[in-house]
């Protein structure tokens, strides 16, 4: 009796518990090459509304695991980077105001890596675009504090001295 259920036993976790496992890891799975290559070529083919979109997709179902918190992380990084460029397309559009409400967004998703140079280069150039040279200035100064040598710190220098 006591042999035949600890058969019992080992045949229930081999044959149960490891499928409930697989069925939890394949509902919360997250298979981020999707969307960010979708982002990547929605990008590449002029259309980074549509690239946003894959990202924002991507955001919600990794936020939906608490395990995923630096999928999370990494997505506002790629966020920002795409509606820096719908930004820059609008901008070329003459849709200002959209631009701005783009760059906006793009900020505020740069805003959770704050240790990251490149976006207020970024933000400072759209910024500049947009005519706002006040705003512009304060990117580009905190670009210098993150990244105060290099190449891109000397572009960086040369945009802030024709403010």
């Amino acid at each position: 009796a006591c042999v035949g259920l600890i058969l019992a036993l080992a045949a229930f976790q081999k044959t149960v518990i490891p499928i409930r496992s697989v069925r939890n890891q394949h509902m919360y799975a997250v298979h981020h090459p999707e969307y960010t290559l979708s982002a990547e070529i929605y990008a590449s083919e002029g259309k980074p509304e549509r690239a946003v979109a894959e990202i924002e997709r991507l955001q919600l179902k990794a936020k939906a695991n608490a395990s995923f918190a630096d999928l999370v992380a990494a997505t506002h990084t790629y966020e920002g980077n795409y509606r820096a460029a719908w930004a820059q397309q609008l901008l070329e559009e003459g849709k200002r105001e959209d631009a701005r409400r783009q760059t906006d967004l793009a900020g505020a998703a740069y805003a959770h890596h704050p240790r990251l140079s490149y976006p207020y280069g970024t933000l400072g150039l759209l910024y500049l675009a947009l005519n706002e040279p006040a705003t512009a200035k304060a990117h580009f100064q905190r670009f210098l504090e993150l990244e105060p040598a290099g190449p891109r710190a000397d572009a960086v220098r040369r945009a802030l001295s024709k403010l």
